[in-house]
């Protein structure tokens, strides 16, 4: 067809265009769902968080409320709960001698920062990538019941707690391989003098151990502390400047604990992998080490799963930094949420399943929590744009 003669040029067809334009509009006017002129703006902490009421953030406040009064009502040993949803504070309560301002030790916590300094040494180039070999950083060091399996741990297996060695992480137990750690004089020597038990990369075993040879690979790979090099290179981009750490005989970093941070500072650590590495517009951390670290890389059992030293649950597409007594960073993407919590029990959790995340799906907002329009919405938009395209098309036939 020759340039000019298409129908579709005409200004009948221009008027059904128009239409078309005004039902997009009024589309995006359809509640819960946004038009081109409504971006999602990323909201970005300061010296503090901003602050907002769970409604305004797509959350239902008596949801929230009701565990709080659940709390006040029994014997629950919380110090402190701390949510922040889409940027904002929407919750932030504290127990006991507990403020805003309360360091504690995170606990085993500590483990998902020092995996965070692993990958900030690479990414710097201190160090080259995970493959690399664990004794290659401990030359000059006579190790007892060195053998093939030994020789061949890799950054990565301490990561994932793969390492292969016998060894046992319960406090509780007197002649455990971590209380024995804790009492030697060189820990690192201690971690690396235990026998192997397992093919290194093949089975899960908890081991605090393994996290402190993590601390003491970036101290000798960047010639730093491991607390002073999270300094540089994570605090100070994310604003925390509150902490102590904790350091072994040998004046390295204990790896597996003892980091001490207020809950507010925790959420920031949060916030941090939430927005996939970037803070404000810098790129703190790369996105692809936030996927490597927090996606599977050994089953644990009980519908969870490991990474970097992160917990995963992959039935609710969220992963956490776990410690001792009820300290937790929960981060679930889906619903652009951190929940920081600090206590002396193991009730966390069920907080999370019970009113946290119901709190989200009770909600009137429901139609913006994960980010998209639900199927109702998404329906009304769709009569906005079919019933006035089949007007256009039965005038245009009518005329042509």
């Amino acid at each position: 067809m020759w340039p000019g003669s298409s129908p579709f040029n005409g200004p009948k067809f221009r008027s059904i265009l128009l239409m078309l334009l005004l039902a997009f509009v009024m589309c995006g006017t359809v509640e819960g769902y946004s038009s081109l002129s409504d971006p999602i703006v990323i909201t970005w902490p300061g010296e503090d968080w901003a602050i907002s009421t769970p409604e305004e953030q797509g959350m239902n406040g008596s949801k929230l409320q009701e565990m709080l009064d659940y709390i006040d009502a029994n014997p629950i040993s919380i110090n402190a709960i701390v949510i922040v949803r889409r940027g904002f504070i929407v919750l932030e309560q504290y127990y006991s001698f507990y403020n805003e301002n309360t360091t504690s030790n995170i606990f085993s916590c500590t483990k998902s920062i020092t995996s965070t300094a692993v990958g900030l040494a690479i990414e710097h180039g201190f160090l080259d990538n995970v493959s690399q070999k664990v004794l290659d950083f401990f030359p000059n060091r006579t190790i007892e019941n060195l053998d093939s399996w030994k020789e061949s741990i890799t950054i990565e297996d301490l990561l994932t707690m793969q390492a292969g060695f016998d060894w046992d992480d319960s406090s509780s137990s007197g002649m455990s391989e971590y209380n024995q750690m804790i009492v030697s004089d060189n820990w690192v020597q201690f971690v690396l003098d235990r026998p192997m038990a397992n093919t290194p990369g093949t089975i899960f075993n908890y081991n605090s151990g393994a996290s402190h040879l993590l601390s003491a690979i970036v101290q000798n790979a960047t010639g730093m502390k491991c607390e002073d090099f999270v300094q540089e290179y994570l605090y100070e981009p994310l604003g925390i400047s509150r902490f102590t750490w904790s350091e072994d005989p040998h004046d390295i970093s204990i790896g597996g604990n003892t980091i001490q941070l207020s809950a507010k500072d925790m959420a920031r650590f949060g916030y941090l992998f939430l927005r996939e590495g970037n803070w404000n517009g810098e790129q703190v951390i790369s996105a692809d080490w936030v996927s490597a670290a927090t996606s599977t890389h050994t089953l644990v059992g009980g519908g969870t799963t490991y990474g970097y030293q992160w917990w995963i649950t992959p039935s609710r597409e969220s992963y956490s930094a776990r410690g001792y007594a009820g300290q937790f960073i929960f981060v679930v993407p889906e619903y652009d949420l951190v929940v920081v919590f600090k206590a002396t029990s193991g009730w966390n959790n069920i907080a999370l399943q019970e009113w946290i995340i119901p709190s989200l799906q009770s909600s009137a907002n429901t139609a913006t929590t994960t980010g998209f329009p639900d199927y109702s919405t998404l329906a009304a938009g769709v009569v906005f744009i079919v019933i006035p395209l089949a007007f256009g098309i039965a005038y245009f036939k009518r005329k042509n």
